[in-house]
Order: structure tokens, then C-alpha cells, then sequence
């Protein structure tokens, strides 16, 4: 993801407040009322001119968590790149920042704020495993400008400032140019829109999905949705079925956010439900777990791939 696109975490992570005398030490973001200055658009220009990184924050869930949507906007197109949750740590006097990456990578931060400076310290966990710590360095200019810069940290633990200093900009505010991003994508991160209906999302999630888990040789697993039921059903590593389940679901929105809720198959008693927030990129079914609070799963990001008709339920990967 570009430089510009990582800085524009920065919108998630910078609390408000008055611009006065900078105290000693950075301090913990704490609530998310810190936080809620941010809610709206920002963009900034790509580096090569030629598009703009957009970045849209709301409140979800019941204005229990933020919710982050980035795009990239080259002209009329527009392409996802990250969604962010932000809610307060349970237990403790912390806020923090999981970012769910397109290439199926996931960042996890705590936000912290020095006068008008913040800081976001934070871990990227890549698909393969890698991991890498950065930290992105932000001030506040006003209410509609902040100007933040990325820092990567080194075996040693020191961090060097990489990329360009960004300039983040609020959509409508007093420094904002004129937007061409279309209108069906400004409705899709608008929480205000009227969303589409259950049968309408059922229809869009409808078909068959695959993952694979574990050390080679994975095994597979299959996800086949119609209409309002869901089958999962396991393989082993030889491609011989293991196991099955069946499910009612149904969809919803809750303040913008898509969620998922089925029985728990291992449930005790009828009345049991399983949450979650989900999404679809580019065809794609993506969980991220552990993030609703009836998702007893720790956060996480499952990628299904959506499965051409062509490819049979045993198909060899």
C-alpha cells in the first residue's frame, strides 16, 4: 500500500482538543469522544498526481466503534484498500486500532497524544507471517488540515521516517478542492444512505468461496451460500470431506457496517447467535472476526476466494 494510503491512518488516530502548550510525554488516547473530530472525509494527492487517497470515517455498531473505509481514486475509479475498526481496549484506559489490508494483511496500534502531536505505535502482520513495527508522527495545523509522517522501525528499534510528509485535507472543510468521486461512491461510505435490503445482500453474497489453512499440505474448506442458508464443509489434505455444517443466516447494517449472524453451531441452547462484521472485495468474502461484540473469536481477517461454476466442490487447489 503507498506511503500517502498508511499516513491516512492518521485520520483514525489523531484526538481533538485545544492546541496548547505540548506536556512532557505522550499520553494515552482513552475514549473515543478523543476521537470523533475525525468523522467525515479526507483526501490527500497521490504521489505521482494523478488520483487522490480517500479515507472516510463513521461510527458503527451503535457508536460503540469508528469505522475507517480508504479508497484509491484514479479518475472515475475507485478501489478499495483497508477497513479500520477502532474501539476502546476492554479493561483498560486505551483505544485501539485494528486495519484489515486488502493483500490480507492486518495492523493492530494503540494511539497515543502529546498537545497537538500524536503518535500511532503499531505492528503489520503480512500474510506470510513477516511483521514489521512502524509508527506514524502527526500534527494537527486546524480543524480541516493535519500533516503526518511515516517511521519504520529498525532491528535496533530505532525508527526512521520514510516517504513524504503527507498533507491530510477534510472533504468540505475551509482548504478542500472540489471532489469528482462519483456518486454511488460517496452513497457507499456515506453512513446517512439507505442501505440495500436483506434479499439484496443475500443475492450479492450468494455462491461458493474456498480457503485454505494449516501446513502444507493446507486443508480446504468450502463455503457455499444461497439464498439464507450457509454450508461449510471440511477437507482433508488428501481432498476427501471430513465434515459439514448448515446454517440459517442473516445479514444486516449496522451504522454503515455489514454483519453476519447465524447460530453458533456448538451452542447450547437454541437462542445462542454468532456476530460478525464482514465485507466483499473485488467478488471476495472477508471476515473480520472478533470485532462485533457477539463474535467470541479474537480479531482476525479470513479471506474466502470466490470459486468460478467451473471449479467442483473436490477440485485440487
Amino acid at each position: 500500500m503507498r506511503h500517502s494510503l498508511l499516513l491516512a491512518i492518521a485520520a483514525a488516530l489523531a484526538a481533538g482538543g485545544a492546541f496548547a502548550d505540548e506536556p512532557a510525554e505522550y499520553q494515552n488516547v482513552v475514549s473515543l469522544e478523543s476521537l470523533e473530530w475525525m468523522l467525515g472525509e479526507w483526501s490527500a494527492p497521490l504521489p505521482d498526481g494523478k488520483g487522490r487517497d480517500l479515507v472516510t470515517w463513521r461510527r458503527g455498531l451503535q457508536g460503540t466503534v469508528l469505522v475507517g473505509e480508504f479508497r484509491e481514486q484514479r479518475g472515475a475509479a475507485t478501489l478499495h484498500v483497508a477497513t479500520a475498526i477502532v474501539m476502546p481496549t476492554p479493561g483498560e484506559n486505551t483505544v485501539t486500532h485494528y486495519m484489515f489490508h486488502n493483500d490480507l494483511s492486518m495492523t493492530g496500534s494503540l494511539v497515543l497524544q502529546r498537545g497537538n502531536e500524536f503518535r500511532w505505535d503499531g505492528v503489520r502482520r503480512m500474510r506470510g507471517g513477516q511483521v514489521w513495527r512502524g509508527r506514524l508522527q502527526q500534527q494537527r495545523e486546524s480543524e480541516d488540515v493535519y500533516t503526518a509522517q511515516l517511521l519504520i522501525a529498525d532491528k535496533q528499534g530505532e525508527y526512521s521516517p520514510i516517504g513524504p510528509l503527507v498533507r491530510m485535507v477534510r472533504e468540505g472543510g475551509s482548504e478542500s478542492e472540489p471532489s469528482d468521486m462519483p456518486a454511488a461512491e460517496i452513497a457507499e461510505t456515506n453512513p446517512e444512505v439507505v442501505l440495500a435490503s436483506e434479499r439484496d445482500e443475500l443475492a450479492a453474497l450468494a455462491g461458493e468461496y474456498e480457503r485454505y489453512w494449516g501446513p502444507e499440505p493446507q486443508r480446504r474448506q468450502v463455503k457455499r451460500i444461497e439464498g439464507s442458508t450457509e454450508t461449510i464443509v471440511f477437507y482433508d489434505q488428501a481432498g476427501q470431506e471430513l465434515d459439514r455444517h448448515t446454517v440459517s443466516i442473516s445479514v444486516s447494517r449496522q451504522n454503515g457496517v455489514r454483519v453476519l449472524t447465524h447460530p453458533a453451531v456448538m451452542a447450547a441452547g437454541p437462542n445462542e447467535t454468532i456476530s460478525y462484521v464482514y465485507s466483499l472485495n473485488e467478488g471476495d468474502f472477508i471476515e473480520a472476526r472478533g470485532l462485533h461484540k457477539d463474535d467470541p473469536l479474537p480479531p482476525n481477517n479470513v479471506r474466502w476466494k470466490r470459486i468460478s461454476p467451473a471449479l467442483s466442490e473436490k477440485a485440487a487447489r
